[in-house]
């Protein structure tokens, strides 16, 4: 109800008792209601071709979203290599606090995923994950997008 009174053709994409992930075809201004997704990455000085639709989290108790909750929102709006490939730039570029990022892994049932773009970026890439890019390829990205990486 909350997300039909703001955009009528809105989609849920994840829910939880009192907060929603969703997808909108028009922009959300309305209290309680964050930019989230690719869009909201620009705050982090990272900058991505955005689709047609907006992503938005409703939660009376965010001020603002974290990296760690950018990073699972993203996931749960697209769990391809694209996106998880902007996670690992997301947390190469900004110092995301661990414990944070699996806790909120754990709120949204990610924590496999997760694990795995960590792993990745510990290991620079032995993870055995078809949707994540080779090291070479992720170094060649990071460099796109002036991300240094650690060696």
């Amino acid at each position: 109800q909350r997300l039909e009174a703001v955009a009528p053709k809105g989609t849920i994409l994840w829910e939880d008792y009192d907060e929603f992930l969703a997808q909108a075809e028009t922009e959300i201004d309305a209290e309680e209601f964050h930019e989230t997704g690719l869009a909201r990455f620009a705050a982090f000085d990272l900058q991505f071709l955005l689709t047609g639709h907006r992503y938005y989290v409703y939660s009376e108790e965010l001020d603002e979203i974290s990296p760690a909750e950018l990073c699972c929102h993203t996931l749960l709006i697209d769990d391809g290599s694209r996106h998880r490939s902007y996670c690992l730039l997301l947390l190469s570029h900004v110092d995301v606090d661990e414990a944070d990022l699996r806790e909120q892994a754990a709120k949204y049932g990610l924590e496999d995923e997760i694990d795995a773009l960590l792993r990745y970026l510990e290991t620079h890439g032995e993870v055995d994950d078809d949707r994540l890019p080779e090291w070479d390829e992720f170094q060649e990205l990071a460099a796109d997008y002036e991300v240094p990486l650690p060696q």
